[in-house]
């Protein structure tokens, strides 16, 4: 049997070879975990050593120590079944050990020299790529799905995912025509695959606090699922604090762009020393944003995790740190720029009492509300419960 890009399988079950399939795609798209389908996979055939592999995987690319020891189980079960997989699969079972060694660098080559033989193995590409990121190696980025493209067949329904681990490689490598291009083909063939979201937003300040705002909504939601008080009053406490920190973002754009409209990153650079005021607005906003604590977007993250968490959401948790972890990458490079940038223009920006004043408000209440955040939560809480509602509504009675 041979998966949708004929790739041998291991597997004469058909309900597995879908349920990994399935699995796979959940891992490119970063749409929910694959543990359950992998699950699905398992049971229809036990002796099947390639999901367990895609476990193991898996877990390691949450990068949480308390997950290795179970990824190292589900290895051990993979190599029990080794016999009877394919040399692909013994080969990422290789790659994967590899990487539960610690020995990241021997894994992506690992999967490089498989992408020669087998350049349609989506697994190879998805996992080369994450391990690449993890490692900062730009090269790797963008030469190994440059490589494997011209084997790919345009109608694949993973083809997408691949053109936009090409298009965030390009972007790594700061070729922006070409990653925004690469970015827009694949956007417009699937609009949900992250790498070309990330891709596209490196260049436009604008259109990375756009997409980040989707993800700030999702954290938002996280509150509301929790179906509670605390969840309510978190969720609230971080539309609260995202309004302040976009409105630093934002008015950093509107008084350094030549339009008042919008700024490329790169328009940012050397910000520091034309308006040291607003440089430091730039840097609480976008701090806060990211989640770097003592400013109130981490103290909004916390309890909206914990409200989750607590209400067994945790794969949702799970999920939420991941994009929080993969976006702070990407908002310290506008940082970078503002502070290490070497600046185009060096005209002083200046500002008048009224946006002096917007600045020092902005950046005291994103700072305070970080610091001390018990107070707004608490009182948040106490009014929900006061009216016996919840973010849907009448709490339910007990």
């Amino acid at each position: 049997m041979n998966d949708l890009r004929g790739n041998a399988l291991g597997t004469a079950s058909a309900a597995a070879a879908v349920a990994c399939e399935q699995a796979l795609w959940r891992m490119m798209s970063f749409y929910d975990v694959p543990i359950a389908d992998l699950d699905t996979a398992i049971a229809a055939d036990p002796g099947w050593a390639l999901p367990h592999v895609m476990k193991a995987g898996f877990l390691l690319s949450l990068t949480e120590p308390a997950l290795v020891a179970e990824a190292r189980a589900h290895l051990e079960q993979a190599r029990s079944r080794s016999t009877g997989a394919t040399a692909r699969e013994r080969a990422h079972l290789e790659a994967v050990q590899q990487v539960a060694d610690g020995r990241w660098h021997g894994a992506t080559k690992t999967w490089d020299e498989l992408l020669i033989e087998h350049p349609r193995d989506a697994l190879a590409l998805q996992w080369g790529q994450l391990w690449d990121f993890y490692r900062g190696d730009a090269g790797g980025l963008r030469l190994r799905p440059a490589r494997a493209l011209p084997a790919w067949d345009e109608a694949d329904p993973l083809y997408p995912c691949v053109l936009a681990l090409y298009a965030f490689g390009l972007e790594e490598n700061n070729l922006y025509p070409q990653a925004e291009e690469a970015g827009r083909r694949a956007l417009a063939a699937d609009p949900r695959v992250p790498w070309a979201v990330h891709a596209m937003a490196q260049r436009d300040f604008k259109r990375m606090l756009g997409f980040s705002g989707i993800a700030h909504a999702g954290y938002a939601m996280l509150g509301f699922v929790a179906l509670d008080q605390a969840g309510s009053a978190a969720s609230v406490f971080y539309i609260t604090s995202y309004a302040l920190m976009v409105l630093a973002c934002f008015t950093v754009i509107s008084l350094v762009s030549d339009d008042g409209l919008n700024v490329p990153i790169t328009g940012l650079a050397g910000l520091h020393r034309r308006s040291p005021l607003l440089a430091a607005t730039l840097l609480v906003g976008v701090f806060g944003l990211a989640g770097v604590p003592p400013f109130a977007g981490f103290m909004g993250k916390l309890a909206l995790f914990t409200a989750a968490f607590e209400r067994g959401h945790g794969w949702l948790v799970v999920i939420a740190v991941i994009n929080a972890a993969i976006a702070v990458y990407y908002y310290l490079g506008v940082i970078r720029e503002a502070f290490l940038g070497d600046a185009v223009v060096v005209t002083p920006i200046r500002l008048n009492f009224e946006t002096r004043v917007l600045c020092v408000g902005l950046i005291g209440a994103i700072v305070l509300l970080g610091v001390m955040p018990g107070r707004l939560l608490d009182a948040l809480a106490a009014v929900m419960s006061a009216s016996g509602m919840t973010a849907f509504g009448p709490v339910a009675a007990s």
